[in-house]
């Protein structure tokens, strides 16, 4: 494949639907591979890192953990790869369940061209999210004063993270933020860019997204590992 196109892999997704992909994916900006079957599509994961993954949910005859579970695996070249499910309204509840173990987003068939543009077009910049509950620390600037807020992350990567609170931050807002955790043990602690304000929708979380500016000390180090840990349990 050519270095200057970007990848997709697409496994199992019914033609009616790969059709409503937004048209960047299946135009020259990208090389689209779509294989018969799973073993295919695990051989292709093996040899080849992809941009974008998409789903079906479930897919017929595997076990949907053990090929997140390859994906990510240490050496894949799809380790940091967005992932995403598309599956009937039905198997949202089920599909969303694993998110933070290796998936990163699941929407339903019946969700609009826009969203699922959307879905699609955030998963080409982020990096896999693992689920965590961190107590997190957030200390916003107004003026010539400074708020704590005390929060709970929904999820962390190695770029950024959720949290639930909104606290009347802004998008664009710049908060300082720390978290601890436990294996292994330190507290991760910077600055961060308020990314966007979720108020959730099917099969996604609400609360506010942060993009990390600058990481103190060793954080990235203790970041790096957690996340690592955090993704194979």
């Amino acid at each position: 494949m050519s270095s200057s196109v970007e990848s997709l892999l697409v496994v199992g997704v019914e033609a009616e639907v790969f059709a409503r992909l937004p048209p960047l994916l299946w135009r020259s900006a990208f090389d689209v591979a779509t294989p018969a079957n799973p073993e295919l599509a695990l051989h292709a994961i093996s040899e080849t890192r992809f941009s974008l993954i998409i789903t079906a949910f479930p897919v017929a005859g595997v076990d949907y953990q053990s090929f997140l579970d390859e994906v990510r695996a240490f050496g894949s070249p799809c380790r940091a790869s967005g992932l995403l499910a598309i599956t009937k309204p039905e198997h949202l509840a089920e599909a969303s369940a694993f998110i933070g173990r290796g998936l990163n987003k699941a929407v339903a068939e019946d969700v609009s061209d826009a969203h699922l543009g959307a879905t699609v077009a955030d998963l080409l910049h982020i990096a896999p999210r693992a689920a965590v509950r961190a107590d997190v620390t957030l200390r916003v600037r107004i003026g010539m004063r400074e708020r704590s807020i005390m929060t709970q992350s929904v999820n962390i990567s190695r770029t950024g993270m959720m949290v639930r609170a909104t606290g009347g931050m802004q998008v664009g807002e710049r908060v300082s933020f720390a978290f601890t955790v436990n294996d292994p043990p330190g507290t991760v602690a910077g600055e961060a860019d308020v990314a966007r304000i979720a108020d959730g929708g099917i099969g996604q979380p609400s609360g506010t997204g942060l993009r990390f500016v600058h990481l103190e000390s060793d954080g990235i180090r203790i970041l790096e590992r957690f996340l690592v840990r955090m993704m194979l349990s």
